[in-house]
């Protein structure tokens, strides 16, 4: 974990990038973006 936290403030690890935030009804795009690599955690606001 420490690794990943240097290479994240070193701008070598994207991780803000991978977790996307959707309102509960905008679900189906969360999955659609999901399937399709633009996100790897969707997270359902409610």
């Amino acid at each position: 974990m420490p690794k990943l936290i240097r290479l994240y403030q070193a701008g070598k690890f994207p991780f803000d990038t991978f977790i996307k935030t959707y309102k509960f009804e905008d679900i189906q795009q969360a999955v659609k973006d999901t399937e399709e690599g633009r996100t790897i955690k969707p997270v359902l606001l409610m």
